[in-house]
């Protein structure tokens, strides 16, 4: 069996993926579902690449957190 998969390695290649991901998750052939685990798979990959998660510091998690709680109070 071959199966296509976009390997991601720019944003023209994201959003090429994304697209294919799109289209697999409709389809109910256990073929298509591995490819769209497969494909989903490098998608984290290059995201958690490209965008990294940063640990916040103290003073940005407390401003984040006293807006949250603003927030509450004006809904």
């Amino acid at each position: 069996m071959k199966a296509t998969l976009v390997i991601v390695e720019n944003d023209r290649d994201h959003q090429q993926a994304k697209a294919l991901v799109e289209k697999l998750m409709d389809s109910t052939d256990p073929s298509d579902q591995a490819r769209l685990i497969a494909q989903a798979r490098l998608i984290e990959a290059y995201e958690q690449s490209r965008w990294p998660r940063r640990t916040p510091t103290l003073p940005q998690l407390l401003t984040y957190l006293s807006a949250s709680a603003r927030a509450k109070v004006c809904w």
